[in-house]
């Protein structure tokens, strides 16, 4: 089988699962709707949303720019990941994902 066909489905696999996840978080967010810790401490929660898009994309940034990637191209791929990490994010704070992953299990 050649590589570039194995690349391609790979990544095509790579985007089926996260936009799964997406849908699965997405309607778990519609269901439970559990805005309790965004209400209760709205800066943190933007905090939390800052760290969460800086972070992650930075070594993308610093490995894209120095291996003579555009800056304009490694900032515009900067900005797609910190925005779909950050929904996520959001999602998962919604979906009550974090309160069931750390033990604050919501009551019925």
């Amino acid at each position: 089988m050649d590589s570039t066909a194995m690349y391609f489905g790979f990544e095509l696999f790579g985007l089926l699962v996260l936009v799964l996840l997406f849908a699965y978080v997405l309607v778990m967010a519609l269901v439970v709707r559990n805005f309790k810790n965004v209400f209760e401490n709205p800066l943190a929660f933007l905090i939390e949303c800052a760290i969460w898009f800086i972070v992650p994309a930075l070594p993308i940034f610093y490995f894209t720019v120095t291996k003579g990637v555009q800056a304009s191209t490694a900032m515009r791929w900067y900005i797609y990941m910190g925005v779909t990490v950050v929904i996520f994010h959001v999602l998962f704070h919604i979906s009550g994902f974090y309160d069931y992953l750390f033990g604050n299990v919501l009551a019925p």
